[in-house]
């Protein structure tokens, strides 16, 4: 089985599983010009959610330098365990000065667009050393996106689903101190997992 650590991803020698990557984000994270580390919750599904387990993703995380935080086991259904973790990513508006945290994927904004996008070295994330050709799928990628600003925050998704709902190229206003749950669709998930891939979330409306 191939191991992978992207910001959202581990590959590891247990089974072939899923995982789910969420983070909280702010309208004032977005309108700010300075580059910051953020947290996102990674759920990764196992058979088992034990000890051996979790060191194995825990190991997976240290070689690649990425301060992951093990917060706890769970279960979806009785079947399906998971092993819940923090780690840092970033939320990145000036590429000339140093992202705050290693890790594969970032938020960036540029021209009132936030989008996702991988480092150049995440590809060389992907490492084999395995009989096993097995890897992770990213199962989602979503976001809480919270206005805790006074005014009215417009956003326009490309591609997205707000609070469950498909929505393209349509004005989405979240009023002051309200929030929207953001999920990219399939197809941001596969991309995402490329070298140099971006994938933009939506543009937004500036009221300064």
């Amino acid at each position: 089985m191939k191991k992978i650590i992207g910001v959202f991803i581990a590959i590891f020698a247990l089974v072939a599983c899923t995982v789910k990557l969420s983070a909280i984000l702010n309208v004032s994270d977005i309108l700010s010009d300075a580059n910051k580390a953020l947290m996102v919750d990674v759920r990764v599904y196992v058979m088992s959610c034990d000890e051996d387990s979790i060191a194995e993703i825990q190991t997976a995380f240290e070689k690649r330098k990425i301060a992951a935080h093990f917060n706890k086991c769970g279960s979806t259904d009785g079947f399906n365990d998971y092993a819940n973790f923090s780690l840092p990513i970033a939320i990145v508006h000036d590429l000339s000065k140093p992202i705050p945290v290693e890790n594969g994927i970032y938020f960036y904004v540029a021209d009132d667009t936030l989008s996702l996008r991988t480092s150049d070295s995440f590809a060389s994330m992907l490492v084999s050393d395995s009989v096993f050709d097995e890897r992770i799928e990213i199962s989602s990628i979503e976001f809480s996106l919270t206005n805790d600003g006074m005014t009215d925050f417009v956003i326009r998704p490309g591609l997205a689903f707000v609070n469950e709902s498909p929505v393209f190229n349509t004005e989405i206003t979240i009023p002051s101190f309200s929030k929207v749950l953001i999920k990219l669709p399939d197809v941001a998930n596969k991309l995402l997992e490329k070298s140099n891939a971006e994938y933009p979330v939506f543009t937004f409306v500036r009221n300064d």
